[in-house]
């Protein structure tokens, strides 16, 4: 049975069958994706769903720039994360603004361990932040997260590197 995602109040809703994604009322310019497809597509492009639409006029539709994008997909029958929420602009509806920016745990988690736990701990901060500002649509505040949890990570790493012969000095004291 094929599962379709679409974009429904500048969210991206699904997977639903074909069925349910007809009883939410979507019109011939609601972006839809299901498995197989590069991009998302209109609604009216897409064979099945446009045999099932029914409109009162012509509908005129401008062309999907060809971005591809393929939500998350349970794998062998577990359940994963719910896809992401996707931006949406009235010239790119459904597109994502891109890939989701790194989030430089695992360093910050290493660097306050091992290096300086003070300047390590805004590192977690921001690394934390990273994913759910990207999922929630908020690409410019993932970026900045993801810039910041970087330059935290360098500074707990300078500051416990240029510190150690302070500390290998007192140890053997």
């Amino acid at each position: 049975m094929t599962e379709y995602w679409a974009i429904i109040n500048e969210n991206q809703e699904g997977p639903f069958s074909l069925d349910e994604l007809m009883s939410l009322d979507i019109t011939a310019d609601t972006p839809v994706w299901c498995a197989g497809m590069e991009a998302w597509a209109w609604a009216a492009d897409i064979p099945e769903i446009a045999e099932r639409l029914t409109s009162t006029g012509t509908v005129e539709i401008p062309p999907i720039p060809d971005t591809p994008f393929i939500p998350e997909i349970p794998v062998s029958g577990t359940l994963q994360e719910e896809p992401a929420k996707v931006e949406t602009a009235r010239n790119t509806p459904g597109i994502p603004a891109g890939k989701c920016p790194p989030t430089y745990l695992v360093w910050a988690i290493l660097c306050t361990i091992f290096c300086c736990m003070p300047l390590g701990i805004p590192a977690i901060i921001y690394a934390s932040q990273v994913t759910s500002c990207y999922r929630n649509g908020d690409y410019d505040g993932a970026h900045e997260r993801s810039e910041k949890a970087a330059l935290w990570v360098i500074i707990s790493f300078v500051v416990g590197l240029t510190t150690l012969p302070l500390q290998i000095a007192f140890s053997l004291l």
